[in-house]
């Protein structure tokens, strides 16, 4: 941040998705999906917290999330709705085991993360 000229650090601070579904280009890149939000308030909202606190803190801020851009859900889940159908995921994977090069138990994993990274968001 620069004030007065002299560029001072802001520190404490990290940039993270809403949504998460970071592997999905669409979720990774959407200004809506990203936010800067103050490390203290990690242990509610990481990956790895877990409980009740974290439960409560998580659900209302995605229920504000939802409610600042609910616009750009909509228009996302338009997009999902229509290029990521069950049935062209489906026939997406049909089209890659024809030559598939790896074992199928890590295959089965990319169908469930590529079927959770394409979905709408609720």
């Amino acid at each position: 941040k620069k004030d007065n000229g002299t560029k001072r650090k802001i520190s404490n601070y990290q940039v993270t998705h809403i949504y998460g579904r970071t592997k999905n280009p669409f979720l990774f890149t959407a200004p809506w999906n990203i936010v800067w939000k103050s490390k203290m308030l990690d242990p509610f909202t990481g990956h790895e917290s877990k409980g009740n606190n974290t439960n409560d803190y998580k659900n209302a801020f995605l229920k504000k999330a939802k409610e600042l851009y609910h616009e750009y859900i909509i228009e996302y889940n338009i997009l999902v709705s229509k290029y990521f159908t069950q049935e062209k995921i489906e026939n997406a994977f049909e089209q890659m085991s024809l030559n598939l090069t790896i074992e199928e138990k890590t295959f089965e994993k990319f169908k469930t993360d590529a079927r959770n990274e394409l979905r709408e968001i609720e």
